[in-house]
């Protein structure tokens, strides 16, 4: 019985180990098919995933989750009314959005861009400096010329006698009707750059080579100097420009002597030590290539001198670029086109090459100001019938010929109404430029311009 009882209780040992064993080896089977299972599941849904965010709405929700644009998960995640309400409100905003973005866009496209360089060791680019006397010419150089002595003497007394206007002095109106006659006797009487400029020098090298001749209608011929951009001119007071101007011959005394930024009433002197004391150059800087503003007085980086002067000038470097041209004054969408002015002196010179153009042909760089000037000059011809000796002659227009409304060359009946012509291009020279561009003949200007 005991061997029996044993035997049995073995059996029964045996029969729990047995039976235990297989329980541990399922529950590691189903852990591994688990493990398994999670496992092809996660790469199912990475799959899935990857394949949502190639679709355009996946990357769409996906660029919203990154960002702020949470609009798009509300309309997403919502229904019914609520849905509605969201999406309301994201095409309010979006609407809003687009609208102030399209905005801000035209403002800058609208605006130039201006970029400011203050750095001392940068190269400059020098302007163009242009030299204007206010007294073309001088005693001496009409003595022995009878017939230009007698016009001048016959515009002087025009002018002086009677007062034609009620506006300018004597002597400024008779340097504007004096204007064609110094063209046609400009050989004989013109000024050369080397007859003003005693010395020139630019980093203590000669420049007076580099002055060319310049029409100006109110200050007859003008000297501008271009300095070459190659090598570039560094900056710093020991690189700048020297010049040296003087007067001429020492007993001459000045004619048709005008100081252009004066008033009227300093305008009417007629001693002699009056007229030597006031003799001097108007001088302006303006951008390469371009054409002093009508009149050059009217710009704001210009200085007078007088003779027995010293003056030192300091210039300061602004690059503007402008990223839209469209809409400005003679713009034709983005095209700035050449200033093409009636040269009628002939030892001028400007852009123009002599195998490009006629020898009539001046032509200049765009600006407003001169484009402003054309259009202006055009209004004066289209509403007084002449040209103004403020602007120079369009070049478009130079068949009509220099039908100046100064001029006493003309018929008995022009020049007894003289003064009314006068009046009406006073008129449009005192007109904004806002009121010149958006003038009725403007329409009319514009079928002809820049021929």
């Amino acid at each position: 019985d005991l061997s029996t009882q044993y035997l049995t209780i073995r059996n029964s040992s045996n029969m729990s180990a047995n039976e235990t064993l297989p329980s541990m080896a399922v529950r590691r089977f189903s852990t591994l098919l688990e493990d398994a299972e999670e496992r092809r599941l996660e790469a199912k849904v990475d799959k899935n995933l990857d394949r949502f965010r190639q679709t355009r709405w996946g990357i769409w929700m996906d660029f919203a989750e990154t960002t702020t644009l949470h609009g798009p998960i509300h309309i997403t995640a919502t229904k019914g009314k609520l849905r509605i309400y969201y999406i309301i409100v994201v095409a309010m905003m979006a609407g809003m959005f687009f609208a102030h973005a399209g905005y801000l866009f035209k403002q800058f496209l609208s605006f130039p861009v201006l970029t400011e360089i203050k750095y001392g060791n940068i190269d400059f680019t020098y302007p163009d400096i242009t030299i204007c006397p206010n007294a073309p010419f001088t005693d001496t150089e009409i003595a022995e010329n009878a017939k230009l002595h007698a016009t001048l003497n016959g515009t002087l007394k025009f002018w002086t006698e009677a007062r034609r206007v009620n506006f300018g002095s004597p002597t400024a109106h008779a340097k504007r009707s004096f204007l064609s006659s110094f063209y046609r006797w400009s050989h004989e009487i013109g000024k050369k750059p080397h007859q003003h400029v005693l010395e020139c020098q630019l980093k203590k090298e000669e420049c007076l080579v580099s002055f060319i001749i310049t029409e100006h209608p109110i200050y007859y011929r003008c000297f501008t100097l271009r300095v070459e951009t190659k090598p570039p001119v560094p900056s710093g007071p020991t690189n700048g420009l020297r010049l040296i101007l003087h007067r001429g011959q020492p007993e001459a005394n000045p004619l048709l002597l005008v100081v252009e930024e004066e008033p009227v009433i300093l305008q009417s002197v007629t001693s002699k030590e009056a007229f030597r004391a006031k003799d001097g150059f108007f001088i302006t800087f303006h951008e390469r290539g371009t054409f002093p503003n009508f009149p050059v007085q009217h710009l704001p980086n210009g200085l007078s001198l007088r003779f027995g002067e010293a003056v030192r000038v300091g210039l300061d470097q602004v690059h503007y670029k402008a990223v839209n041209i469209t809409g400005r004054m003679c713009i034709n969408g983005d095209f700035a086109p050449q200033i093409e002015l009636f040269r009628l002196d002939k030892l001028s010179e400007s852009n123009a090459k002599p195998f490009e153009v006629s020898k009539s042909m001046a032509k200049f760089s765009y600006t407003r100001q001169a484009c402003v000037a054309v259009l202006r000059q055009r209004l004066t011809y289209a509403k007084c019938k002449c040209f103004s000796e403020s602007y120079a002659i369009p070049y478009s227009m130079r068949d009509v010929g220099e039908v100046w409304c100064h001029s006493l060359e003309t018929s008995t009946i022009n020049i007894i109404r003289i003064g009314e012509t006068l009046e009406c291009a006073e008129r449009i020279a005192n007109m904004t430029d806002i009121q010149v561009a958006l003038n009725p003949w403007r329409m009319v200007v514009r079928a002809v311009q820049f021929q």
